[in-house]
């Protein structure tokens, strides 16, 4: 493995276990077993390191919500919730890192998300599901959808971690409530 991708690797476990305020060039450095200014070689400063994890954060989410391949937009938008829920299952560090630790750095709504955002990639698919959909409300309908789904995940890998059900079939199900609800406000308008 590359040293950047080392650097980026370490850089997940020690805020995983530490928290973000736990991270630091030298404790980075001293797990990689090299000099602290050796990290100068592949990075700017701490800053730069924590944009490349949110970056890695964001592409791997990505990825995962561009694989799926469906026609039916609602179909669609159900299957990159499913896929977002088992990215934090599967993901647990990352995710973790990336929607516990680090904040967005979009300043408002009349900012776009970056190019490779999971979030732009919902934003989008709700956009054809609602056409003619005014911004503000398309927006207030993915930052719902996206709360539901990060809801999920925090219930069951805290508060729920031990409680026995079936995750992936209730998750399914809440998920189908909500896109039916938006679907069918959307068909009385």
């Amino acid at each position: 493995m590359k040293t950047k991708d080392r650097i980026l690797v370490e850089s997940i476990k020690i805020i995983t276990e530490q928290g973000i305020q736990g991270f630091s060039l030298r404790k980075l450095a001293s797990r990689l077993g090299i000099k602290a200014p050796s990290l100068y070689e592949h990075y700017k400063n701490k800053s730069a390191i924590l944009d490349a994890l949110r970056e890695y954060g964001a592409q791997k989410l990505s990825d995962r919500l561009l694989a799926i391949q469906e026609t039916d937009v609602w179909a669609l938008i159900q299957q990159q919730g499913m896929a977002y829920l088992d990215f934090a299952k599967e993901e647990d560090q990352l995710f973790q890192l990336f929607f516990f630790q680090m904040e967005s750095t979009r300043p408002n709504l009349q900012t776009l998300p970056t190019p490779n955002s999971p979030y732009l990639l919902l934003l989008r698919a709700f956009a054809q599901a609602v056409p003619g959909c005014p911004q503000e409300t398309l927006e207030e309908l993915v930052l719902g959808y996206w709360s539901l789904l990060h809801g999920l995940v925090v219930l069951r890998c805290t508060h729920l971690k031990g409680f026995e059900m079936d995750w992936d079939s209730s998750g399914l199900r809440i998920l189908q409530t909500y896109l039916s609800g938006v679907s069918h406000e959307n068909d009385t308008k």
